[in-house]
């Protein structure tokens, strides 16, 4: 029965096996930013690749370079509504 996982061994050229691989070893890296204490401090591991010194969970750097604007503009806003959390849930 053909499934995802097939479906993502054919396009890649990766065995059953090693599609599964790369998808525990993705759920583990989740898990492992996940539990961080925070905030999460990446540094370059390569070209396309940070890693948290805090819990040593890795992502993309576009995504690094996204949490720390995203830190960046929390500071922002604490500082301009002198640390009051704010409601974003209708936004």
């Amino acid at each position: 029965m053909a499934d995802g996982i097939d479906a993502l061994s054919k396009l890649t050229r990766l065995s059953r096996e090693e599609v599964i691989e790369a998808w525990e070893k993705v759920k583990a890296n989740r898990a492992i930013l996940d539990a961080c204490p925070g905030p999460h401090v990446f540094k370059a591991i390569d070209k396309r690749t940070e890693r948290c010194d805090v819990c040593g969970g890795e992502i993309n750097t576009i995504n690094a370079q996204w949490y720390r604007t995203g830190l960046d503009h929390g500071a922002v806003n604490r500082k301009h509504d002198g640390g009051a959390d704010r409601d974003v849930s209708s936004l």
